[in-house]
């Protein structure tokens, strides 16, 4: 997509989604009206994706305003909403990745010492070596060499068949996997 405006003014574009992503997309156009002509949208009757503030009751029957957001801010991904805090002063403050699922009856926080990542250390750490030999391989992707391309095994193969491979448990699926990638 051309950066610059065309002949017949404006280049049009539709963004998907008010989410955090999406915002920062439309904040970052909005800067340059005379180029893009945009229009955002988003099913829901809010903006903010599943980042919102929601009240938190406390023992005394009073609330607090507790913030649910993305669980991790990655900069390559989040760039322009990135730069909008950074130009209007908002300072990212570093914190523990962690996460709580409920699941079947019971609540299981992650972080990185917690009883489920202890329990399913092993399993850990066999994705960790999944995804570095999966990492390997995606350079043959990046080739522009078909032949390269058509070599990598892992072109044909579903995650859940390379799971079942590697006999991964239902538990770790359940419990570490959907919870971080659904």
């Amino acid at each position: 997509m051309s950066e610059s405006a065309g002949m017949d003014g404006p280049k049009k574009i539709a963004i998907i989604g008010a989410g955090v992503s999406g915002l920062g997309v439309a904040w970052a156009l909005h800067r340059h009206p005379d180029r893009f002509d945009f229009r955002l949208y988003e099913a829901q009757s809010r903006v903010g994706g599943n980042a919102v503030t929601v009240d938190m009751p406390q023992d005394d029957g009073s609330s607090i305003p507790f913030d649910i957001s993305v669980t991790a801010c990655i900069p390559s991904v989040y760039h322009h909403i990135l730069l909008f805090m950074q130009q209007h002063g908002i300072d990212l403050v570093d914190t523990r990745f962690s996460y709580s699922v409920k699941y079947r009856g019971g609540t299981y926080a992650h972080d990185f010492d917690s009883d489920i990542r202890r329990q399913l250390q092993p399993e850990i750490r066999k994705f960790q070596k999944l995804l570095r030999r999966l990492k390997r391989f995606g350079r043959l992707n990046r080739s522009r060499s078909r032949l390269l391309n058509a070599l990598t095994p892992y072109n044909y193969v579903s995650m859940g068949a390379l799971l079942n491979f590697g006999r991964f448990s239902g538990e770790f699926r359940d419990k570490i996997l959907n919870p971080m990638f659904v």
